[in-house]
């Protein structure tokens, strides 16, 4: 029936969330399947215009259904530029059952196209005018053939050229591969693309991340066969050839368990910086960590890594940048909201942030691996909160703060990895602004005496 259909729509919002446009729709057309309209992809064309490209089916020839790959251009205004049913980028001559964009960079996209005997996946330059531009073929660059390769699909902008980075799988082994093309579309590595990230044995490649330079590109993996898993890190130069002579591995377990999402970026004094996931604590949760690394691949920090968060709910890395002053601002997903009710487990999940600074060793607030009790914020105004970093069961746990001259201020039992502090003392009064120490004791251990600063 025509109501069960939808169009696709685009529209540009301000950064307080108004829309700028009046439901600027893609297409005209009545008849386009409500389970892919929604499939849309858009990116800047140029610095005044934007693409937005989506997966268009119809049905025609006794119900089977033909799939174009279509695309519209909308200027700063929301007025389209192109055909009033945008241009029709792909339409494979046989049946295809599955056709959409996996990604779109300005005037390229990148899409698969499958059928019920191959799967492969195309990149294709549009010009001003949307068509495919000279040097492109009918459908653009064929990439990879390979049936089992996966939508986790990226595409960089080098100086000249562009990058794509796949996973992919070949006798229950998975790598991640690479091509290198020029801007008019000649590929400049391997016709099938070189292979980046392999393994001798099984093993499946969970997740992956890149990072690009001027000169280089990083890539960070997380593998895992029956019995291990792994964190990888390697360097490569624009020819495909790894930097280090052997990966830097972040982490590793005797387990097969999958670390989770990780983030990378590089600061300008060519620091790495990396995010995971793994298991920690007593409730065994996923908690967020971080490595540096220097631009030889060498960690700086501690083996183990340094702990952003240990909540008893999961987190997981959600991304990474490092600005002009080498500040690097690190976002997980954190589950700390979540909490029981009747009806069983409520998850509420929200973003978390960090703060590094490059030259330092670690931001006051961060929680180190090892440490005991530490906490956060520091400096701090009115509250602050402790969390107690332990493998063991909390059972009588006191915190005792002391001010400068040594006086007991307050003492805070606690049998929790949480506690929070008002910034009162004994008697329920505010204290003044200053240096305070403060420590944990419970029946299983203690720890060093931490210094704190309360901020007014």
């Amino acid at each position: 029936m025509v109501e069960e259909w939808k169009k696709p729509y685009v529209n540009l919002f301000t950064t307080s969330g108004e829309p700028l446009w009046e439901n600027a729709v893609c297409a005209s057309l009545e008849e386009i399947n409500s389970s892919l309209a929604n499939m849309v992809k858009i990116s800047n064309f140029d610095e005044s215009s934007y693409l937005a490209v989506w997966a268009d089916n119809r049905i025609y020839n006794d119900n089977f259904l033909t799939y174009k790959l279509i695309a519209q251009r909308f200027d700063e205004n929301g007025n389209k530029l192109w055909n009033e049913e945008g241009n029709l980028i792909a339409y494979p001559s046989d049946m295809a059952y599955d056709i959409f964009p996996l990604e779109v960079y300005k005037n390229f996209i990148l899409y698969r196209h499958s059928t019920f005997e191959d799967n492969r996946i195309f990149i294709v330059k549009l010009d001003e005018n949307g068509n495919i531009s000279e040097g492109w073929g009918e459908s653009g660059i064929l990439l990879s053939d390979n049936r089992k390769i996966d939508d986790d699909i990226t595409l960089y902008q080098t100086d000249n050229n562009l990058l794509i980075i796949w996973k992919e799988e070949n006798n229950y082994r998975e790598k991640i591969k690479a091509q290198l093309l020029s801007q008019s579309g000649e590929k400049l590595w391997d016709d099938n693309g070189k292979d980046l990230v392999s393994y001798d044995s099984f093993h499946q490649i969970s997740d992956f991340v890149v990072n690009t330079q001027n000169n280089y590109f990083i890539i960070c993996d997380n593998s895992h066969n029956e019995t291990d898993s792994s964190l990888n890190v390697q360097k490569f130069d624009y020819s495909g050839n790894s930097i280090w002579n052997n990966p830097t591995q972040i982490y590793a377990s005797s387990s097969s368990y999958y670390f989770g999402k990780s983030s990378i970026t590089v600061t300008q004094n060519n620091n790495i910086y990396i995010t995971f996931s793994k298991r920690s604590g007593i409730y065994s949760q996923t908690d967020v960590f971080a490595q540096k690394l220097d631009e030889n691949g060498s960690m700086i920090w501690n083996e183990e890594g340094i702990s952003l968060c240990q909540y008893y709910f999961d987190e997981e890395p959600f991304g990474m940048i490092a600005d002009n002053d080498n500040h690097v601002y690190t976002f997980w997903l954190d589950g700390r909201g979540s909490n029981s009710t009747d009806d069983g487990l409520a998850y509420n999940f929200s973003l978390y942030g960090q703060i590094f600074t490059d030259d330092a060793e670690v931001d006051n607030n961060i929680i180190p691996v090892g440490t005991i009790i530490a906490n956060y914020p520091n400096p701090f105004k009115g509250s602050t909160k402790f969390v107690v970093n332990t493998k063991k069961k909390i059972e009588d746990g006191i915190i005792k703060i002391y001010n400068l001259k040594g006086e007991l201020v307050k003492k805070i039992l606690t049998e929790n990895s949480i506690t929070k502090w008002d910034g009162k003392n004994s008697k329920g009064k505010k204290i003044g602004s200053g240096i305070y120490f403060y420590k944990f004791i419970s029946k299983n251990e203690s720890s060093k005496v931490k210094k704190m600063i309360l901020i007014k």
